[in-house]
């Protein structure tokens, strides 16, 4: 039994890791979004 429960409280933790790696990545991809579209609109003015 306690060895389920490691194994559970693992899997949580590591896919709750993967879920903040993943918004990180999404909070950088938008930055980057947004600093590309700031040069892009500086470059046609």
């Amino acid at each position: 039994m306690e060895i389920w429960s490691l194994t559970e409280l693992s899997i949580q933790r590591s896919s709750n890791f993967l879920w903040e790696l993943k918004k990180n990545f999404i909070k950088q991809e938008e930055y980057i979004t947004q600093v590309t579209l700031i040069r892009f609109n500086l470059n046609l003015t």
